[in-house]
């Protein structure tokens, strides 16, 4: 049988011989490398500095070889440097927008609030002005939520005995009678309304003068009653205060008549119950209708002695 000889593998594969040519060609020649580019480069800057036509064009003929490969390896580069660019300017401008919206968000805010104040401000006005051909002393006070009591009618004013309220003080707005105070305590009073069941008033009509006894039902409506039988009562006549007894200042307007039979006359409030946020109180003796506390009667005598002295 013949036995077939292994042959040797060749390039790479075969092994150098220590000593031989080969072995040392590998090992000086990346030193020799680098000598030659070290040497180039050296003349590169020696060409480079040196001033004459022939360098010039040399310098001109290596620029315009390596121009078009320099600007083709630069493209992608600049490509990539635009994007980041775009990219970086594109996230200052999304973080400027959040910023402009939510700068927009709070003049909105602050302009509401600005409306707001200006509105309140005009029922301020409205409500100073209200009265004013009224005699006494006047005090606007806020409304507040009712808490509840024995009156269905009634509301509290964000003002008291430390502001000089007292019971039977007349209540008004800009439309007309409101109520009148029933309590009173430090800082908060209530008020009852006109249309609670409690509540009569002396009124007359505007246009004859006629008197008559205006009662709350509890209802949108009140009752006006005690009129005589030979008055030609009309839809749409105007009901004041007549101040009959000094229990109210006379000439508020309180309401207009509604509807009129022979068994009953309804009367219309003047007041808007769903806008009453404000009210002016008038300092008007009420003798009869509440009795004044002793204290608060003292209390108000000794302050109108100390503005006599």
């Amino acid at each position: 049988m013949i036995r077939r000889r292994k042959r040797q593998p060749r390039g790479r594969g075969r092994q150098v011989r220590q000593g031989s040519i080969v072995s040392k060609i590998r090992v000086w020649w990346p030193r020799i490398a680098l000598t030659l580019m070290v040497l180039f480069a050296g003349s590169l800057i020696v060409v480079d500095r040196i001033e004459s036509r022939m360098t010039r064009e040399i310098r001109s003929g290596v620029a315009d070889v390596f121009t078009p490969v320099i600007a083709a390896l630069s493209t992608p580069f600049q490509a990539a440097a635009e994007w980041f660019s775009i990219f970086k300017s594109n996230a200052a401008i999304r973080n400027r927008n959040v910023e402009l919206i939510k700068e927009v968000e709070q003049l909105r805010i602050a302009l509401q609030e600005l409306l707001i104040l200006e509105e309140e401000n005009k029922r301020l006005r409205t409500i100073a002005n209200a009265g004013n051909r009224l005699e006494g002393r006047h005090f606007t006070a806020a409304v507040v939520a009712d808490t509840g009591g024995p009156y269905i009618r009634s509301l509290i004013v964000r003002a008291g005995t430390a502001n000089g309220l007292r019971r039977g003080m007349a209540v008004i707005n800009i439309d007309g009678l409101v109520g009148r105070i029933v309590e009173t305590g430090h800082h908060a009073s209530r008020v009852l309304l006109v249309t609670d069941l409690n509540s009569r008033i002396p009124v007359q009509f505007a246009a004859s003068g006629h008197r008559a006894l205006l009662s709350g039902t509890n209802r949108r409506q009140m009752r006006l009653g005690y009129v005589s039988s030979d008055i030609n009562v009309s839809v749409g006549s105007l009901i004041i205060t007549s101040g009959h007894g000094g229990l109210l200042p006379p000439g508020i307007p309180v309401g207009r008549v509604d509807s009129s039979s022979r068994d009953s006359i309804l009367v219309r409030p003047l007041v808007d119950w769903n806008r009453l946020n404000f009210v002016r109180i008038i300092d008007f003796p009420a003798p009869g209708l509440v009795e004044n506390n002793p204290v608060e009667v003292r209390t108000r005598e000794g302050r109108n002695q100390a503005e006599r002295q």
